[in-house]
């Protein structure tokens, strides 16, 4: 077999395999896709764990679009604080009390993040019958 034939050959399983491996992954991708709306898995997750009946379902759907809105003011706030962070890259000399000063600020929004999904939760709690708290902590 001469090298070109053999060159082909191999290009050609290359091919062969890359075009399987798209595939795969693009089948895999529209399988897994999210749903409209967001990812409502949660609470789906939630009403079905805890037998949540249509008004605790509401409620919770509306404490969950509040959480979400919280959240994202959040995340606007540390994407621009991320932005002026990573600037800093472009001084020759950075002062180190700044990139201190914005890390903090960043860690700073990561906390407000957590604290307000801990206060989503207990939010939920509230909604729950003393049974459905019990499987709650579970």
């Amino acid at each position: 077999m001469s090298d070109t034939k053999f060159l082909r050959i191999i290009i050609l399983c290359l091919i062969l395999l890359n075009i399987g491996t798209l595939s795969y992954l693009q089948i895999g991708r529209t399988e897994r896709s999210p749903r409209p709306g967001g990812p409502p898995r949660v609470i789906e997750y939630l009403s079905s764990e805890l037998k949540f009946d249509e008004g605790q379902k509401i409620t919770v759907m509306k404490l969950r679009d509040e959480n979400r809105e919280k959240i994202e003011e959040i995340q606007k706030g540390d994407r621009e604080l991320h932005d002026s962070f990573f600037d800093l890259l472009n001084q020759s000399n950075p002062d180190s009390a700044v990139i201190d000063s914005m890390a903090n600020l960043i860690a700073s929004n990561r906390k407000q993040i957590e604290l307000l999904t801990f206060q989503h939760f207990s939010e939920i709690r509230k909604v729950c019958t003393e049974e459905q708290k019990q499987n709650l902590t579970r």
